[in-house]
């Protein structure tokens, strides 16, 4: 796994598992604290295809003594599912920026993945979505709709409202 520290993000690309380098991760969040100060670190996973159990393990170990809070941008579908099993993801009042949501269409049995913004393109609710919150979408005139109970693939962001609206505020 890398990792480069370009302005107030760290980007993280490859795979997070044993082989990942947690020194170096380490490293990378520590520098970035320091850049940050009192603000959000924002971690951007778009380039991270997959982690597994060790991986995941350790990188909760890596993040519970920083100070500053975090930010997940571009979140993958399988860190998603991770935020919402295992609360320590979302310690410190962490919060999400933007994160993909698959939508199927039934007439070409084809996948959509669209990267929701918190706070334009999903609202943050104390209380749990459902799925009359989310119309379909149209993409050359086929229409998608979400592939993922809402009150199940949302709730990080209903378990951590305060924390959302806080940040939203902040930015």
């Amino acid at each position: 796994m890398k990792f480069e520290f370009k302005d107030d993000t760290l980007f993280l690309t490859g795979f997070l598992d044993e082989s990942t380098n947690f020194d170096e991760l380490k490293e990378a969040l520590e520098k970035g604290q320091s850049v940050v100060n009192e603000s959000y670190l924002k971690v951007n996973f778009s380039d991270v295809s997959m982690a597994n159990s060790v991986g995941i393990l350790k990188w909760l170990k890596s993040i519970e003594n920083l100070k500053v809070k975090l930010c997940y941008s571009q979140a993958p579908k399988w860190l998603v599912s991770q935020l919402n099993m295992i609360p320590q993801f979302m310690k410190n009042k962490a919060v999400v920026e933007s994160f993909e949501v698959p939508f199927y269409c039934e007439n070409n049995d084809r996948e959509l993945v669209v990267l929701f913004v918190v706070g334009k393109d999903i609202q943050i609710k104390s209380e749990l979505y459902n799925d009359e919150d989310f119309i379909a979408i149209e993409d050359d005139g086929d229409t998608y709709v979400i592939d993922v109970l809402p009150k199940n693939y949302f709730r990080f962001i209903s378990d951590n409202a305060e924390a959302f609206n806080e940040y939203l505020k902040a930015v």
